[in-house]
């Protein structure tokens, strides 16, 4: 094969060797080849020697190539050189397309600026820009005379500047002049008309947020305190401030304390006791602890009157309830220890503490013993002993009703 006479005539009709055949010394190798001088151990050290055995034998031995460790075969290997190629030439697309956009989007922002520039050079021609500097030299006329507390001439002021020109900033400004002058009613109107210009013109919500607040603010002056309630809460929704989150805390604690007020009602209590003693009296003993109750909330009165509210509870088959508030009418007015000898009495009702658990016997002994500390007695431990603390309260107590 290397002794062909025409090796070196194919050599160059392949591009491939044709460049081989420059250097000397492979040209020298290929010859001793021919020759039969060569050693082709030797010769084959050379990787290029593959290369041209396969243009002697008409091979491209080049197919036949794939990477160290690949079992590709010759047609996986051009799919994959072919989806390489794909590859690189979309991320070379999108390279372009990207410095494309680029170059696009500086010329449109250097247009705008200098479109802007040109405008703020440009004098003023147009109706609404003129409308707009009438309107603001009237707002900063307002605000200047809203300083001095001149609300009169201030109101007029950013009427005139609203009239000019649409800005609800102009509105707010004239509800808080309205505000000071203590025109309340005008000035949550005002806000109201704010607050749908900012939704139709479709402005920053901390604008709303300042005529909810300002709303509120009016209702609180009037000592609505619900509706002020309301329209802080409108403002939070809005835009939340720490000023309107401490204003509808403090007019939701002022509200709870009038309502509270509000309940205490002498006239009421009397008719709550007169009720709650013909309830009793009837039998109806659940109605007339309910009243009995209401009479204590609305007269505020000393627990020591209300000696028929514990009456009254033993008959609801709930002994618990009236051990537990029989010493009250003993803990403001000491000289009548009748509610004192209920204790005894309900505990009466109570089952042994022998058959009781262990919560059931806590609660009896806790009852047992703080009515003992409200007669000043010293506490008992639970057993035979705290039975006989209560019976002697008791007997005292009937040996001073019978006094």
């Amino acid at each position: 094969m290397f002794r062909d006479a025409k090796l070196f005539e194919k050599l160059e009709a392949n591009e491939s060797t044709k460049r081989m055949l420059a250097d000397p010394s492979f040209v020298s190798k290929l010859k001793e080849l021919q020759s039969g001088r060569g050693s082709p151990q030797d010769a084959f050290s050379d990787s290029r020697m593959v290369e041209v055995m396969g243009v002697l034998m008409g091979i491209d031995l080049k197919a036949f190539q794939r990477p160290e460790g690949s079992n590709e075969g010759p047609e996986e290997l051009q799919r994959r050189r072919d989806r390489e190629e794909a590859e690189q030439e979309a991320q070379r697309e999108n390279e372009k397309r990207r410095a494309t956009k680029a170059a696009q989007d500086k010329k449109i922002a250097e247009e705008e600026a200098a479109a802007a520039a040109a405008a703020a050079a440009a004098p003023i021609d147009s109706e609404e820009a003129k409308a707009k500097k009438a309107a603001d030299e009237a707002k900063a006329r307002g605000s200047a005379l809203y300083l001095k507390r001149q609300f009169v001439d201030a109101i007029a002021e950013f009427k005139q500047a609203w009239e000019l020109h649409k800005d609800v900033s102009y509105l707010t400004n004239l509800a808080a002049c309205q505000y000071e002058k203590a025109s309340y009613d005008e000035a949550i109107a005002t806000c109201q008309e704010a607050i749908e210009a900012s939704r139709e013109y479709k402005t920053d919500y901390k604008l709303i947020a300042k005529a909810y607040t300002r709303i509120g603010n009016s209702y609180l002056k009037k000592e609505d305190l619900q509706n002020a309630i309301k329209f802080f809460e409108k403002s939070l929704t809005e835009h939340r401030t720490a000023d309107t989150l401490a204003k509808l805390q403090s007019t939701e604690k002022l509200l709870k304390e009038k309502e509270k007020q509000a309940y205490i009602d002498p006239s009421k209590a009397e008719e709550e006791r007169a009720r709650g003693n013909e309830l009793f009296k009837k039998g109806d003993f659940a109605g007339s602890v309910a009243a009995y109750v209401s009479w204590r909330w609305r007269g505020r009165l000393s627990f020591s009157l209300s000696d028929s509210h514990p009456a009254s509870t033993p008959c609801t088959a709930d002994p618990h309830i009236s051990l537990w508030r029989s010493p009250f009418s003993d803990r403001i007015d000491q000289a009548k220890p009748l509610g004192f000898a209920r204790v005894h009495q309900q505990s009466l009702f109570l089952p042994s503490l022998d058959g009781l658990s262990g919560s059931s016997q806590g609660r009896r002994q806790r009852a047992i013993s703080r009515a003992q500390l409200r007669q000043g007695a010293p506490a008992q431990s639970v057993g035979s002993t705290g039975h006989e603390a209560v019976q002697q309260g008791a007997r005292r107590g009937f040996q001073s009703i019978r006094v």
